[in-house]
């Protein structure tokens, strides 16, 4: 899937020329009124693992050039169609297993724990379009939990008329949220993520600063959209306030409608032993913030980071009432 703004700029694309960087035949896609005013193709037929040099025309005038890879070929080890239950296919599925979703619906209604193994839960179509997961609530539990969402719509409303408190929540263990944990990564790739009423991610149930940890925390080509879009509650985006991890990363999304602000790293004494990575690149992010007291971008407060904001746009913020400023952090590396 490729997307692109629509304005003045772009109203007038006629095709994409997909060349392969090693040479060969260019392949050809129309673009139709309604893939322009979309403002996003998806492209079919491209090899895997492969480079390409996509080039946007219109009337034979080059509108913009990318050069791209395409993903590895996926081996799936479970492919459910719609109406399978995959709440039991994720309680099934083993420590590293790929579960591939056929286009069509499907339901996690109630509060879901992946308790101690990694899992990748992707579309077969790579397009969120036309794959969705009502998802009420998905927690990470426990030593060595990983999840990874690939091509999917993730839905908030997960019953037709309730939506979700939060998207993604640690817990130490089984028994008891508040343990220690050492968790491993977490991966959004090519989703739409909508309609829950707290937050996206709630990682600060910790009982103590650093006692639950994390290696990476990854989005890349999202769309993130109406997260307590009614700018209501107290909570941001990123809730993970005391939460050790090494990397934090948003790329080449767009975020809407959300209220508050965007990432909570600020406990005294976070990550000491270390200097964690946020990143924030290419991103457009509209209509956001507006918590009392609250940094529209970061809040690290006197704990260190490496914090790079680039080529990023921002637009209507805040949503309502006023906010503390841009970023708090200490020491800060920062890069905009």
């Amino acid at each position: 899937m490729i997307h692109w703004f629509v304005n003045t700029q772009t109203s007038g694309l006629d095709k994409v020329v997909i060349r392969p960087a090693t040479g060969g035949t260019a392949i050809t896609v129309p673009l139709s009124s309604s893939d322009r005013q979309a403002g996003q193709k998806l492209i079919t037929g491209l090899q895997a693992d492969q480079n390409y040099n996509l080039q946007l025309f219109s009337a034979d005038k080059s509108k913009g050039i990318v050069n791209f890879k395409t993903s590895p070929e996926v081996s799936y080890t479970t492919s459910l169609s719609q109406g399978a239950d995959l709440v039991a296919a994720l309680n099934a599925a083993a420590d590293g297993d790929v579960i591939g979703l056929n286009p069509g619906t499907y339901s996690m209604t109630a509060l879901y724990n992946l308790m101690n193994k990694s899992v990748t839960i992707r579309s077969t179509s790579n397009n969120p379009d036309d794959t969705k997961i009502k998802i009420r609530e998905f927690s990470l539990v426990g030593d060595g939990a990983w999840v990874s969402f690939v091509g999917l719509d993730i839905d908030g409303n997960y019953s037709g008329t309730s939506l979700g408190v939060q998207f993604l929540q640690l817990k130490g263990n089984a028994t008891t949220s508040a343990a220690a944990a050492t968790f491993k990564n977490i991966n959004l790739d090519n989703c739409n993520i909508h309609d829950y009423t707290r937050c996206l991610f709630l990682g600060n149930l910790a009982t103590a600063v650093n006692d639950q940890k994390m290696g990476s925390f990854s989005i890349n080509n999202c769309r993130i959209y109406n997260i307590d879009k009614g700018n209501t509650g107290s909570y941001y985006t990123f809730s993970m306030e005391k939460l050790s991890f090494n990397l934090f990363s948003i790329r080449k999304s767009s975020l809407y409608a959300m209220g508050q602000a965007l990432v909570n790293m600020s406990f005294s004494g976070l990550n000491t032993a270390i200097t964690p990575v946020v990143n924030i690149d290419y991103c457009t992010i509209n209509n956001i913030g507006g918590g009392s007291g609250k940094q529209l971008l970061l809040d690290a407060n006197a704990n260190k980071v490496a914090f790079s904001f680039t080529n990023n746009i921002i637009a209507n913020t805040p949503i309502s009432g006023t906010l503390a400023g841009s970023y708090r952090a200490s020491s800060t590396a920062l890069e905009m």
